[in-house]
């Protein structure tokens, strides 16, 4: 068996990930196994480092410099994702505020114009009243409507969404897929302890 194929199904890695640490493709990689070519120079570094690795019983996590920085690009994007839901449910949250408000406040004014108009006399002086009140009821109606309990309550499922993905892109910077194909979980900043 070739001593390069050994020390990779040693570590339990697929010709794929094994390849990428390497720095060659899958391809060469396999027919240096069957004996058809010979890996770069740089590759055989990499190689020899993976052996000292497993021979000083260091971790054998294989995690390059490359590898840190991609992972850490990616908790940084997480980041910067859970930030942006964060503020997109903090807007959700102040719009839902504002149209509860704007809900009362309607209401109020639809039972102040429905007093007024019950209050008027019934007479012809009253009748230019009686159709600005009528109007004004009209108007509160649309608006009790538009900011009614069915609207604030898609708001809500809209703040609670945002909520919800904000939560979602901190736990996946909790647990960050290493090239090994295994989950570490993340130890503060450092996710590669």
């Amino acid at each position: 068996m070739n001593a390069v194929k050994k020390i990779r199904e040693d570590l339990g890695q697929t010709q794929d990930v094994f390849a990428f640490y390497l720095g060659v493709s899958r391809a060469l990689l396999a027919k240096h196994e069957t004996g058809q070519r010979s890996l770069p120079t740089a590759a055989m570094l990499k190689l020899v480092t993976i052996v000292r690795q497993m021979t000083t019983d260091m971790p054998s996590t294989l995690i390059d410099a490359e590898t840190q920085k991609q992972s850490m690009q990616a908790k940084n994007k997480l980041l910067a994702q859970a930030r942006k839901y964060d503020v997109l449910a903090a807007i959700a949250t102040y719009k839902l505020e504002a149209m509860r408000e704007r809900h009362i406040q309607c209401f109020k004014a639809l039972q102040v114009s429905t007093n007024l108009l019950d209050s008027l006399p019934e007479s012809r002086e009253a009748e230019h009243d009686k159709l600005s009140l009528e109007l004004m009821q009209l108007v509160a109606r649309k608006k009790i409507r538009s900011c009614g309990p069915e609207a604030q309550a898609l708001l809500q499922l809209e703040a609670d969404g945002f909520s919800y993905q904000a939560e979602r892109a901190r736990a996946m910077m909790d647990y960050m897929v290493l090239p090994t194909g295994t989950l570490r979980q993340a130890q503060g900043d450092n996710l590669l302890a």
